[in-house]
């Protein structure tokens, strides 16, 4: 892998899907376009952990997505910085933004003086964005097209996204506002996704096609 030079802002998702469900904050409004910056690299696995510092061993705050894009600040032995250093709310020696493994906020699990950076293993990242898997699709699935996971559960995503338009909840001018599904984070290990319409969210789990709210 090349090595990136120091350049730009914190991580940005090609789509911005997995910084909002991630945070549990609420959905931005969607924009018609997006500057890529030239330096941008691309997330190659179908997740790939976010670290609070450049090891497995330390706590993992959150996870970027396929065909996400990130910019790298600082690379180090097999480890890409993707974040300026912010705060890391740590609450009696505990960082509330850490999901998984190692909370302490410590220097060994990369938080120092109360802040920590976020870091991905380069083993995940390429310099080309992978094929689009809705490149040449036509109605419904072009609409839900940029859903997570798309390249996973084509099929799956088509037959929630019918039923949802069928159930009168949504149609396909609102599936295709936001491009399709997102992942549930709080919902795993349910394969649950869900799609916004209007000021709904509507999930469907893609195992037994259950929706709910």
């Amino acid at each position: 892998m090349q090595t990136w030079l120091l350049a730009g802002a914190a991580f940005l998702g090609a789509t911005g899907v997995g910084a909002f469900m991630l945070m549990g904050s609420a959905p931005p409004t969607p924009t018609p376009t997006v500057s890529i910056p030239e330096d941008m690299i691309w997330v190659t696995s179908q997740r790939l952990a976010r670290h609070s510092c450049p090891s497995v061993a330390c706590g993992i705050v959150g996870e970027f997505y396929y065909r996400e894009g990130v910019q790298p600040l600082e690379t180090r032995d097999g480890w890409v910085r993707v974040s300026k250093y912010y705060y890391a709310s740590c609450t009696n020696g505990q960082s509330d933004y850490v999901d998984s493994g190692n909370a302490q906020c410590s220097q060994i699990n990369g938080i120092v003086d109360g802040q920590f950076a976020e870091w991905v293993e380069a083993s995940g990242l390429s310099a080309e964005r992978p094929a689009d898997p809705a490149e040449g699709a036509t109605g419904l699935a072009k609409s839900i097209g940029g859903s997570d996971d798309f390249n996973l559960y084509r099929p799956l995503m088509l037959q929630a996204a019918q039923k949802l338009i069928d159930l009168n909840v949504c149609t396909e001018a609102q599936l295709a506002e936001w491009g399709g599904f997102f992942a549930s984070v709080n919902l795993k290990p349910r394969k649950a996704y869900f799609a916004i319409c209007g000021q709904e969210r509507y999930y469907v789990d893609l195992t037994t096609m259950e929706v709910f709210q």
